[in-house]
C-alpha cells in the first residue's frame, strides 16, 4: 500500500511537473507571438512614416520648382515692361521668404533622417 502511494505521489508530481513545463512552453510561445505582432506594427509604423517622408520630401522639390518658374515669370513681366521694379522686388521678396520656410522644412525633414538613422 506503501509502495502503491509512493507510486502515486510519484506520477501526480511527474504529471504536475510536466504540466507545469508545458504551460511555460506555452507562455513562451504566447510571447513571441506577441512579440512578432509587436515587429510587424512597427515596421508597418516605419513604412508609413517613409512613405510620409518621400511626400514630404516631393511636395518640397514641387513647391521650389514652382517659385522658380514663378520667379522667372516675374522676371520676364519686368523685363517686358509689364510690372515696375517695385512690384517686382515686393514679389521676389515674397518669394525669398517662401524659400526661406522650404529652407526650414528641408531642415526639419534631414534632421528626422539623421536621427532614423541613429536609431536604427
Amino acid at each position: 500500500m506503501k509502495r502503491l502511494k509512493l507510486i502515486m505521489l510519484m506520477f501526480s508530481l511527474m504529471l504536475f511537473g510536466g504540466l507545469q513545463t508545458m504551460n511555460a512552453q506555452e507562455e513562451s510561445k504566447e510571447k513571441a507571438e506577441v512579440k512578432k505582432e509587436n515587429i510587424k506594427k512597427v515596421e508597418a509604423k516605419d513604412k508609413a512614416d517613409d512613405k510620409k517622408m518621400a511626400a514630404y520630401e516631393m511636395s518640397i522639390k514641387e513647391n521650389r520648382e514652382a517659385i522658380k518658374l514663378e520667379r522667372d515669370k516675374l522676371l520676364k513681366m519686368k523685363k517686358e515692361g509689364k510690372i515696375s521694379a517695385e512690384k517686382f522686388a515686393h514679389y521676389n521678396a515674397d518669394l525669398i521668404k517662401k524659400e526661406a520656410e522650404l529652407d526650414k522644412m528641408s531642415a526639419k525633414l534631414k534632421k528626422k533622417k539623421e536621427g532614423d538613422k541613429k536609431d536604427q
